[in-house]
């Protein structure tokens, strides 16, 4: 089911995108797969930032993390922490989003994942660009 809510994640409709997420997250806990538990979780911490609810959306991305990185499951450890990031971004604070984007592109040089260093270089230059409120 998690692939059918990031469907309607990347189609705009946020309500059925969580409404899956939610619905594919007991199951994956009840049979203890972990790695479907990390997926979830990242998805209904996009969805629930989509919906504005960044306190919701942190909570969840965070237990995504948190599984990613006992799993040892560096992909989704930063693709986590660039999100995280994201969510801080947007509600401009920056050296939280700073913080998360540096994790994030250490691990995808240790990856070697080009496409997600560019991708985090240009999320850190955001941040760089971001005027300063006082």
């Amino acid at each position: 089911m998690t692939n059918i809510g990031t469907t309607y994640l990347v189609r705009g409709n946020i309500s059925e995108a969580v409404d899956f997420f939610e619905r594919s997250l007991g199951p994956a806990e009840k049979l203890g797969d972990q790695p479907e538990q990390t997926r979830t979780l990242a998805g209904l911490g996009i969805a629930h930032n989509a919906q504005g609810r960044d306190a919701d959306a942190l909570r969840f991305l965070q237990r995504s993390l948190q599984l990613a990185e006992k799993l040892g499951n560096e992909e989704s450890q930063e693709t986590s922490l660039n999100v995280i990031g994201l969510v801080h971004l947007e509600k401009n604070r920056l050296d939280q989003a700073l913080s998360y984007f540096e994790r994030s592109l250490r691990l995808a040089e240790k990856l070697g994942d080009e496409t997600h260093q560019a991708r985090v270089l240009h999320d850190i230059a955001l941040v760089e660009a971001a005027p300063v409120t006082l």
